[in-house]
This record gives C-alpha cells, sequence and structure tokens, in this order.
C-alpha cells in the first residue's frame, strides 16, 4: 500500500504537534501536582502529630491513661505492644510508633468516646492514610533487607 505523501506529511504534522503539546503541557502537570503533593505531606504531618500528641496525652494524664487500658482490655487488645514516643528528629522512632498505634487504632476511638478531655484521636481517613503510609514504609525496610 502506498500512502499518498500529502497524507503522510498530514501525519509527521501531527505527531509533531503531539510532542510539542507534551512539552508545554509537562510543567503545567508538574504545577498542578504540587499542591496536591503539599496536601498530602499536610495530612501525614497532621497524621502525625495527632498520635504524637496522643501518647502524650496518655503520659501526662493518669486518669487517660486508665481509661485507656479499660478501652484496651474491653477490646481485648490486651499483650500488645504500648505506643512509644517518638523523636522527631529519628524517623525510625516515628516509625515504631506508627506501628505500635496501628493495632489500637480502636482503642484511641473508643478512648475518644468515654475521655472528654482527650481530644486528638485521628479520623478514619487519617487512620486510612496510616495504614497505607505504614504497609509501605514496611514493604520499602523488608526490600532493604533483602
Amino acid at each position: 500500500m502506498s500512502e499518498h505523501p500529502s497524507e503522510t506529511a498530514g501525519e509527521e504534522d501531527a505527531e509533531e504537534d503531539i510532542f510539542e503539546l507534551g512539552d508545554v503541557t509537562q510543567p503545567l502537570l508538574k504545577k498542578q501536582r504540587a499542591p496536591r503533593s503539599k496536601d498530602g505531606l499536610k495530612v501525614i504531618a497532621s497524621l502525625v502529630s495527632k498520635i504524637r500528641d496522643s501518647v502524650r496525652y496518655l503520659k501526662r494524664s493518669p486518669s487517660g491513661k486508665q481509661k485507656f487500658d479499660l478501652a484496651v482490655s474491653q477490646l481485648k487488645l490486651n499483650g500488645l505492644k504500648k505506643v512509644p514516643m517518638d523523636v522527631p528528629i529519628r524517623w525510625n522512632s516515628t516509625y515504631e510508633m506508627l506501628e505500635a498505634a496501628l493495632p489500637l487504632r480502636d482503642a484511641f476511638a473508643r478512648l475518644d468516646l468515654i475521655d472528654k478531655n482527650y481530644d486528638h484521636n485521628p479520623s478514619d481517613e487519617e487512620w486510612e492514610i496510616a495504614t497505607i503510609i505504614f504497609s509501605a514504609d514496611e514493604a520499602s525496610v523488608a526490600k532493604q533487607r533483602c
């Protein structure tokens, strides 16, 4: 099948236009992604801050700690690792804090219901994000060990 020379030239011009459009739109797409990335980082920072504040609350409030222990007992979560306070400049301590807090998610939710002074419980969406982050981080750590 022979193509007419003018048809071939038109197709090549169209392909060049597409590539040029891609070159022009790339920076625009990056600019659109940047605010979403920043929003995502804000959500993560808020989540870590709430879990950190929750641990701080349990350390500073004997009645809060007692109510949390009751929630843990009622939910049959005894024997799980206690949530350590992280050291913000050590990434692995934040990882350890998330690792210990995630299985106690329901206990924190129960504490939110029974303790009017506790107001640091992450939202369901934030807990889901924590689960995703932790899973991705866990996979990364496992990959590094291989």
